[in-house]
């Protein structure tokens, strides 16, 4: 017997798969996470002996994270800190003893 949450999981992930070089990175990472949010609630209510189709499918999840590292750290200083390549920006500003205060 055929376990149809699996075999919607799997569909969307080849789906994405497919697609990923025409997908704004931007929603990948939006439909990864919602499809990674979806796979944990299946794998909570599975049988056990389904267990590991869906360990397979978070395999693939993770590989498609890991292949399109969504975590940009530059482009998340130049949010928090917008005027961070000033010339007369203070580096010191961005340091964790100017927020919270030193020893």
């Amino acid at each position: 017997m055929k376990n149809k949450a699996y075999e919607s999981l799997k569909a969307k992930i080849d789906l994405i798969e497919e697609e990923i070089d025409n997908i704004d990175p931007t929603d990948l990472e939006s439909d990864i996470y919602e499809l990674e949010d979806e796979l944990t609630i299946k794998m909570q209510s599975c049988f056990v002996e389904d267990i590991h189709l869906f360990e397979r499918l978070q395999r693939r999840i993770n590989n498609i994270k890991k292949e399109n590292d969504f975590y940009d750290a530059e482009g998340e200083l130049d949010m928090m800190f917008p005027e961070r390549h000033n010339e007369d920006f203070d580096e010191d500003s961005m340091s964790y003893d100017s927020i919270f205060g030193g020893d």
